[in-house]
């Protein structure tokens, strides 16, 4: 099977997913559009499932990797970059950047188990919260105004939620 024969227009949109996701990496620095480019990861992430429904075709093992792949970028390392870029703005506390920067890393490697154990499971509904929770979180954190000082704490939280055996309906 060659590559062009699965790209589908719900892959397209999972493309336009980790198109947003690398650019909200590159533009982390610039706070209010990498969070709209992590929330437009959301999007295209909800829309790559709709268009499948609409167009009438079926899921792919192929689909089905290229999705967890782009979501480990959009709501992994994205909103990862994102959060440290913004602590480190607001620190001058050495120690916390140390701190941050192992929960940051251990939030990312949760997201990619979370991925991982759903891909190979047929579980109804999500075992631990998506990894698509964090596309909605970290932006909204930095639009509602909460000091990066205390994302640390969401970053843990979230990273235990995603591998917790917590039952999730999906929507």
């Amino acid at each position: 099977m060659e590559w062009r024969e699965e790209m589908r227009i719900a892959n397209l949109f999972t493309l336009l997913n980790l198109v947003a996701g690398f650019l909200a990496i590159v533009f982390a620095e610039n706070a209010l559009l990498a969070s709209g480019l992590i929330f437009s990861a959301v999007v295209f992430d909800f829309l790559d499932g709709r268009a499948a429904r609409m167009a009438k075709q079926a899921p792919s093992a192929f689909g089905k990797e290229l999705d967890s792949l782009a979501d480990v970028v959009s709501f992994g390392v994205a909103p990862a970059v994102f959060g440290y870029v913004q602590i480190v703005a607001v620190s001058a506390y050495p120690s916390l950047l140390a701190f941050s920067l192992v929960i940051l890393t251990i939030f990312v490697v949760c997201g990619m188990l979370r991925l991982a154990r759903f891909n190979v499971t047929n579980i109804k509904g999500f075992e631990g919260i998506p990894i698509t929770t964090n596309g909605i979180l970290f932006p909204l954190l930095y639009i509602v105004g909460v000091s990066p000082l205390y994302w640390t704490g969401f970053y843990a939280a979230s990273a235990f939620l995603m591998v917790s055996k917590f039952k999730v309906k999906k929507l």
